[in-house]
């Protein structure tokens, strides 16, 4: 969209410079206003798309860390996420998720930066989700059931950003 726009943008300088050269319009004249107004829509098309003057980001990005573990300690499998998603009305409404990040292997370690809605304040209230690779349900041998959908979790955490530590329970049969 924007080479279009580009391409508009010089088809009206090239056509204003045509005519000016062909003949020349007093300032005050018909054509003078009209070549002016264009040349007026031409600052602010340039301007809207270059000068940064757009619509505020409704989101704020903040750095989160920790580690999800079993209760009695021991890292999860290897190849599962951790997500996040912002509790309450912010969160449910806009539907996306606001963190992802990956577990480390053997510590079970995360590093992401989270997406929350502009004028959040710490501490955070964030529903977490354990989930499979394909940020699908991790398998429930390895994630109870209650843990592994951003949608039906009962897992909340409270944080300001790190230190953040998620314990979750070992499936039955482990």
């Amino acid at each position: 969209m924007l080479w279009q726009l580009r391409a508009i943008a010089e088809e009206l300088v090239a056509t204003g410079a045509r005519l000016a050269r062909e003949k020349p319009v007093p300032f005050f004249s018909a054509a003078g206003v009209v070549g002016l107004v264009l040349l007026w829509l031409l600052l602010k098309l340039f301007g809207a798309l270059f000068g940064g003057g757009g619509a505020v980001d409704p989101f704020v990005l903040v750095s989160a860390s920790g580690r999800v573990t079993y209760e009695d300690g021991s890292p999860l499998p290897q190849g599962l996420i951790v997500t996040f998603m912002p509790q309450g009305d912010a969160g449910s409404s806009s539907g996306l998720r606001s963190g992802v990040a990956p577990l480390a292997p053997n510590t079970g370690a995360f590093s992401t930066r989270l997406r929350l809605p502009r004028g959040s304040k710490p501490p955070y209230k964030l529903r977490v989700a354990i989930v499979g690779n394909s940020l699908q349900p991790a398998d429930p041998k390895i994630v109870p059931a209650g843990y592994a959908d951003l949608a039906t979790t009962a897992l909340v955490v409270e944080t300001r950003g790190s230190g953040i530590e998620i314990k979750i329970p070992k499936p039955s049969g482990q």
